[in-house]
């Protein structure tokens, strides 16, 4: 009998800042709603880079957060959801990765660290326009 469970995201220990953590794969909803959310970018990653809206960004936050709370139970929710904010950029990436696994294709992985890049450059920009003010 075949072994569906092989093709299914296993779950990932990572780091982030400097602490180790291990990140789930999502259930059936909130994995349809992940792909939901990654279809907004499209193939073109610099036209549709406005997609990551601050409604985007906090069901993807949401998102983590459950996936942390299937590796830590205990933790509450609002906890893991101000975690996986503070931590979007480095965390959404492993999600996606953890959830569909390698399929060989690196465009999406490409795609995903251009977007994070430009998160990252986005928010140094911001940093330094409050530093002028």
């Amino acid at each position: 009998m075949k072994d569906w469970n092989n093709h299914l995201g296993k779950p990932k220990e990572i780091e982030v800042d400097g602490e180790k953590i291990l990140l789930s794969p999502l259930g059936f909803e909130d994995a349809a709603e992940l792909l939901s959310l990654s279809r907004l970018f499209g193939r073109d990653v610099e036209k549709n880079k406005n997609a990551m809206t601050k409604d985007v960004i906090i069901s993807l936050s949401t998102l983590i957060a459950k996936s942390l709370k299937l590796s830590y139970p205990d933790a509450e929710i609002e906890t893991l959801k101000k975690w996986a904010l503070k931590y979007f950029s480095d965390l959404w990436v492993e999600l996606f990765n953890i959830q569909w696994g390698d399929t060989g294709d690196n465009k999406i992985e490409s795609k995903l660290e251009d977007i994070r890049a430009r998160m990252n450059a986005d928010k140094i920009q911001g940093i330094e326009g409050q530093e002028q003010k």
